[in-house]
């Protein structure tokens, strides 16, 4: 039997024993989490305090200057300039009607407009791209779309630059142009393993495009501190441990060509008399192959690309009539006319067909065949030499040695010089003109070479075709009596002067003596008194040259000035200054102006004059 009292005693153990377990479990439950609170603060919480900071610190790319590209003098051909713009970033964008509404009246751009370049961008990069919406904020636009970022967290001002090319129009198709590197690109780049980002602007032509490893530079990065909404707050202030890497801007490139000769070729180029601004290619190059000068009209202004595009500029760049981006001094050919001339003259003094003295009856025209052959004068010259039949430029006396050499040897000399090879100037798209041959015609057309062929070609008409680049190339070899160069445009990257040798020499296999003989004729062009330019002399500047007739169409009934101008005639002029001792070779092209001497050599000489006298005390 079990007494009241024992059982109160019982029960008191029982609790006692309960509540003691209680407390056991309570104390390990808070043993437990002070371990885990020691084990999180202490031993992850460096941890726990980087993914802190991962939020409320926000990583930004800084953007790296490209390298600028100056002339001979460090005049800047290529230069950055900075710049506010506006960018959208879908991913903190929730609706994007509301934002377009608040955005459009700031900035002046339609809606409408602002979507076409969403879609646009979403298609080629998707959702998560930061789109460049505007260019050149002002300070009132910048005011109230910094205040629109506390509600909107993608709408934000950033600071960027942007490429700038002070020549404009002026040797566009040299400098180049850069612009955003599309998906295509960027899939290239990262196959090659090549670091580069999404919105990375590149080098997509000429100089800006060949050398844009060196130029683009190595971009550096920053944090800002952001709110919960992702909104870079007004104090920005990282801690110790966060680094800042500035970008780093690309190298300098120093090019050959001079800047003020640049412009006035340019202007020369535009000038306004009878024939009014031409159209065409202007290369001025020294003696051991630096480029100082090189036009082509007509051309396009590079600092389009550095802004948005506007769709009608870039279909108007685009129609295949306008060949803009053509230059013409190299990635175009056409037929030299009388400038070639005077290498089928050292063809025939160096192969013994004639010498600096013979005369050769040089009548108004020549049959050969059944074909009659036309000289440009209806009189004749008489009996003439090679000197005087360059200076009068011709035509039956170079009919007469030209079928005596043969197109075999008229091709073997010709490729001495470099025509129907590419110059390898460091420039992407050069062609390399046509040397035709007996071979070339049987592939070609399945017909025979014939004597009318070899006529045509001795003096720079039918199939041959040359580029201006060639022709200056021959020139500068006649005018130093036999070097050979490689023509270049990079002197200096970074701070490494980049070095150019002689391409070959060719006196080893034509005699001096023939060199100095075609000079006195190409003297005779412009100081003697039938020359065909020696309406454009300097008198205190002795130079020499050849003028060129470049046919359009065949021979018409028309004179050159009376036909659509489309069929008119192209002019070409190459010259050498001072003809004695040259430092320059200056070759014009100018397409439909009739005659080399009327459309080319008053530019030749405006330039020539230009140089010799800028560089007085060099050229002594």
């Amino acid at each position: 039997m079990i007494f009241h009292g024992q059982n109160e005693e019982l029960e008191i153990k029982s609790n006692r024993s309960a509540f003691q377990l209680l407390i056991v479990i309570t104390g390990f439950l808070f043993f437990s989490l002070f371990i885990r609170l020691v084990y999180l603060q202490i031993h992850e919480g460096k941890n726990f305090r980087r993914y802190s900071d991962s939020n409320r610190f926000r990583k930004q790319l800084l953007n790296a200057p490209r390298g600028l590209v100056l002339d001979r003098n460090n005049k800047i051909l290529i230069g950055n300039k900075n710049i506010i713009q506006l960018k959208l970033n879908l991913n903190y964008i929730s609706n994007i009607e509301e934002v377009l509404k608040k955005i459009s009246p700031i900035i002046n751009i339609p809606e409408d407009k602002i979507k076409d370049k969403l879609k646009k961008i979403k298609k080629n990069y998707g959702h998560y791209h930061p789109i460049i919406i505007k260019q050149f904020l002002n300070l009132n636009e910048i005011h109230k779309l910094k205040l629109l970022h506390w509600d909107y967290p993608g709408v934000y001002v950033e600071e960027s630059h942007i490429r700038i090319y002070p020549l404009k129009e002026n040797a566009s198709q040299i400098l180049g142009y850069v612009g955003e590197i599309s998906k295509k690109e960027l899939i290239k780049f990262r196959k090659e393993k090549i670091p580069i980002h999404s919105l990375d602007v590149i080098g997509k032509r000429g100089i800006e495009n060949i050398y844009d490893s060196y130029l683009k530079g190595t971009h550096g990065w920053s944090f800002v501190e952001v709110d919960a909404l992702n909104r870079i707050s007004p104090k920005t202030i990282s801690p110790p441990f966060f680094l800042k890497n500035n970008p780093q801007q690309g190298e300098n490139i120093v090019l050959t060509l001079d800047r003020d000769l640049q412009e006035f070729s340019y202007k020369a180029m535009n000038r306004n008399d009878s024939i009014g601004a031409r159209k065409g290619s202007v290369i001025v190059m020294k003696t051991n192959g630096e480029i100082l000068a090189w036009i082509s009209l007509p051309s396009f202004d590079s600092n389009i690309f550095s802004m948005e595009l506007d769709e009608k500029v870039w279909q108007e760049l685009s129609k295949s009539n306008s060949k803009s981006f053509i230059n013409k001094g190299f990635q175009e050919h056409y037929s030299p006319g009388s400038t070639f001339k005077p290498f089928v003259a050292i063809a025939a003094l160096s192969e013994g067909i004639i010498s600096k003295e013979t005369m050769l009856e040089s009548p108004s025209q020549l049959k050969f065949g059944n074909r009659i052959f036309h000289d440009h004068s209806t009189f004749g010259h008489g009996s003439i030499n090679v000197v005087t039949a360059l200076a009068k430029s011709a035509n039956t006396f170079f009919y007469k040695i030209g079928s005596e050499l043969g197109i075999n040897r008229i091709e073997k000399y010709a490729k001495l010089f470099g025509f129907g090879s590419k110059t390898n100037i460091y420039l992407k798209g050069e062609i390399k003109g046509l040397l035709p041959s007996p071979l070339w015609k049987q592939k070609k057309f399945k017909k025979p070479w014939l004597i009318g062929d070899t006529i045509n070609t001795s003096i720079g008409q039918g199939s041959l075709l040359t580029t201006l680049l060639q022709l200056t190339v021959a020139y500068n070899a006649i005018a130093t009596e036999g070097l050979l160069v490689k023509p270049f445009l990079v002197k200096q990257i970074a701070e490494q002067t980049i070095e150019h040798n002689i391409k070959d020499t060719l006196t080893d296999r034509i005699n001096r003596d023939h060199f100095i003989t075609i000079k006195q004729g190409l003297q005779q062009v412009v100081e003697g008194s039938n020359g065909t330019a020696r309406y454009w002399k300097i008198p205190s500047i002795p130079y020499g040259g050849k003028t060129g007739t470049a046919q359009v169409i065949s021979l018409s009934s028309k004179k050159c000035k009376d036909l659509p101008r489309k069929h008119r005639h192209h002019g070409l002029f190459i010259g050498a200054a001072p003809i004695q001792k040259p430092k320059i070779i200056v070759s014009i092209l100018t397409e439909h102006s009739c005659f080399g001497s009327l459309g080319s050599v008053p530019i030749a000489r405006d330039i020539i004059k230009y140089y010799m006298t800028k560089n007085k005390e060099e050229n002594k």
